[in-house]
C-alpha cells in the first residue's frame, strides 16, 4: 500500500520540477541594478569626499573647485632641480566593486572636459587618464595601465593601444560611461555612442583619475563634474535557489513525519 506521506512528497516534487521550478529559475536570473551612487561631486574637493591622492616630489596636487566643477592641473609644475621627470597626480577611491565573479558593473560614469594636454599620451602613460581599476601603487599595475582610458585633445583610447576613438574632448563636457558585462566584456560610451571595447576586463574595486605618468612633458589640465557608479549585485544561481526550495519542502515533510510518529 502506498504510504500517504510518500505519495504527497512525490506530488510536491512533481509540481516543483514543473512550472514552479521554472518560475524560480527565471526569477533568480533577474538582477536589479542598484541606483547609481555619486562618488565625486565637482563642487567639492576630492579630499572632502573620501578620495586619496598620490603625487611625486611631495607636492600638493593642483586641484580647485568653483563650487560646480573640479579642475586638476599638472602643466607648468616644476620638478626639483636635476630631476628628469614630470609631475603626476592621481586621485583614487574604493567604490565597493567586487571582482567580476561577484558583481556586474552596470556602469561607471563620469563627466569630463579636457582643457589642455601638453603632450599626447604614449603606451601605458597619459597626462589625463581615468583608471577603472587601480592598485594604489604609483602609476598603477600593468593591468591597470592597460585598461585605463587616456584622453588626448583629439582622441581617447585604452592605455595598451588596443582600441582608440577620434573625439574632440575639449569642445564641451562629455559623458563617458563604462559598462562591464559578467563575462568581462567592457564597453565605453561617449555621449551614448559606443567608442571603445575590450574583453577580459578586471577590477579590484578601486578607481582613479588624473595625470597618470611622470614622463617629462606629458601633463594635462582638465575639468570634471562628477563620477558615479551603478552596480548589479549577484543573486543565487537558479539551480542553487531552486535546490534550496526543494530541500526546504523535503525538510518540512520530514519534520511533520517525525512529529506524527512521535505522537503515535
Amino acid at each position: 500500500m502506498l504510504n500517504l506521506g510518500s505519495f504527497l512528497l512525490t506530488q510536491i516534487l512533481k509540481v516543483l520540477t514543473g512550472s514552479t521550478l521554472l518560475y524560480l529559475m527565471l526569477a533568480t536570473t533577474h538582477q536589479e541594478a542598484k541606483a547609481a551612487e555619486l562618488f565625486l561631486d565637482g563642487g567639492l574637493l576630492p579630499s572632502e569626499q573620501g578620495w586619496n591622492s598620490v603625487t611625486d616630489f611631495g607636492l600638493p596636487p593642483d586641484v580647485s573647485t568653483d563650487g560646480k566643477v573640479l579642475t586638476v592641473n599638472t602643466i607648468g609644475i616644476s620638478s626639483p632641480p636635476d630631476v628628469p621627470s614630470g609631475q603626476f597626480t592621481l586621485f583614487y577611491r574604493d567604490v565597493g566593486m567586487e571582482k567580476m565573479t561577484r558583481y556586474s558593473i552596470n556602469s561607471i560614469e563620469f563627466s569630463l572636459k579636457v582643457i589642455d594636454v601638453s603632450e599626447k599620451h604614449n603606451t601605458y602613460d597619459a597626462g589625463i587618464a581615468f583608471l577603472p581599476s587601480y592598485n594604489e601603487l604609483g602609476f598603477g599595475s600593468v593591468i591597470d595601465r592597460s585598461q585605463m582610458i587616456y584622453l588626448d585633445e583629439d582622441s581617447i583610447g585604452w592605455g595598451d593601444e588596443t582600441d582608440s576613438f577620434t573625439l574632440n574632448t575639449t569642445s564641451k563636457f562629455r559623458t563617458y560611461r563604462l559598462t562591464v558585462e559578467n563575462n568581462g566584456q567592457a564597453k565605453l560610451f561617449v555621449d551614448n555612442v559606443l567608442a571603445l571595447q575590450r574583453g577580459n576586463f578586471q577590477t579590484n574595486g578601486i578607481i582613479a583619475f588624473g595625470d597618470q605618468t611622470n614622463d617629462l612633458g606629458v601633463d594635462g589640465r582638465f575639468a570634471i563634474k562628477s563620477i558615479s557608479v551603478e552596480k548589479t549585485p549577484i543573486v543565487p544561481e537558479p539551480l542553487t535557489f531552486s535546490g534550496a526550495a526543494v530541500a526546504g519542502v523535503i525538510g518540512l515533510w520530514m519534520k511533520r513525519k517525525q512529529k506524527a510518529s512521535t505522537a503515535v
